[in-house]
């Protein structure tokens, strides 16, 4: 990141000096110096002015003046938009360098992270023991305790979620690798950005959390599910749907009364939730009360292939009477209910 600052004050230095020289007779700097305000120091070795602080700009700003005074109005706007897209250019370029710089940088850390931790902490996650001492986690991984930043602890996001594609549960009691992470200091880190970070933040890092099978303090969790935006809220219910054993459903229910609003990825995630939750013999929700009071159609063709594939039998048997709906969504999300759950599961 020096380098990247080094560069960009040299570049500035470089194009300021060599615009001031080619400028200098059209525009003299002594015109600068007779105005209010005006401040410059003449070199006697160099034969030339220098210039610091407003007096550049207020000197550019004569130069553009002077210079076009004579010129149409439509010459002196062409010449300020090539100006002003050659300076977007730069500050373009110099975006995509830093850009460049930061995945180099994060892509290099996260393979040191991966190849230093990553096999141990699944060694940790298939452990007979259950629940690991903290020194005891501390020691099978080789963890050297230090301060992580911010960036690093995104690469650390990465990793555990890595980790936990490799269990075959979502048992919420999985503590060793809940302890790996405040081992790490990723779970201070989590509840941290959801108490004080920003919207957009807190709807990536509640995804993380569910799965990652981290557990949150209620505190935290009962702020987020009724917070004011949109999809920090509902971020914040679908944990809570895999989370709560009690009632896990009343966010949900509630949210389908109303005029749903779910998007393509809403319906993944949803899908995820309820397949985790099939995983782990928990009851799924109740889609027959839900398909009743829906007016969505969309979201009704939704819940119609999630009732085939976690539903019970009497629930799919229920499809049947959408067979001859007035809606052609809704009436073919009935077939291919049926077709779901004929094909896939043989019934």
């Amino acid at each position: 990141m020096k380098r990247v600052a080094l560069f960009l004050v040299g570049l500035v230095w470089a194009v300021t000096s060599f615009a001031i020289m080619a400028a200098r007779d059209t525009f003299p700097v002594t015109d600068l110096i007779s105005g209010e305000g005006g401040h410059a120091e003449y070199s006697p070795l160099h034969d030339t002015y220098q210039l610091w602080g407003w007096d550049i700009l207020r000197y550019y700003y004569f130069f553009y003046v002077h210079h076009f005074a004579e010129y149409p109005w439509v010459v002196r706007v062409a010449y300020m938009v090539i100006i002003v897209c050659c300076l977007a250019f730069v500050v373009l370029f110099v975006a995509m360098c830093v850009n460049v710089y930061l995945r180099r940088r994060n892509y290099k850390r996260l393979n040191r992270i991966r190849e230093k931790y990553l096999e141990p902490l699944k060694d940790v996650c298939y452990a007979e023991v259950e629940n690991l001492p903290m020194d005891e986690i501390k020691r099978r991984i080789g963890y050297e305790e230090r301060k992580w930043k911010k960036w690093e602890m995104q690469l650390w996001s990465q990793v555990f979620i890595e980790v936990s594609v490799f269990t075959n549960t979502m048992n919420p009691n999985l503590t060793n690798i809940q302890r790996a992470m405040r081992l790490v200091g990723f779970t201070d880190y989590v509840e941290r950005q959801l108490i004080y970070g920003k919207n957009c933040d807190k709807v990536r890092l509640l995804q993380t959390v569910r799965l990652t099978n981290m557990r949150l303090p209620n505190s935290i969790v009962a702020r987020l599910v009724n917070d004011k935006s949109l999809p920090l809220r509902k971020a914040a219910r679908l944990y809570y749907m895999v989370a709560s054993k009690e009632n896990p459903y009343d966010y949900f229910e509630e949210d389908t009364e109303r005029v749903p609003v779910f998007t393509t990825w809403d319906k993944m995630e949803l899908h995820e939730i309820f397949s985790r939750i099939n995983k782990a013999n928990r009851p799924t929700p109740r889609f027959v009360p839900i398909l009743q009071k829906m007016k969505n159609p969309d979201f009704c063709a939704f819940l119609m292939r999630e009732t085939a594939w976690w539903g019970t039998d009497n629930e799919v048997r229920y499809l049947i009477g959408y067979f001859d709906d007035d809606n052609f969504t809704v009436r073919k999300a009935a077939f291919t209910s049926m077709g779901i759950r004929k094909f896939w599961f043989g019934a």
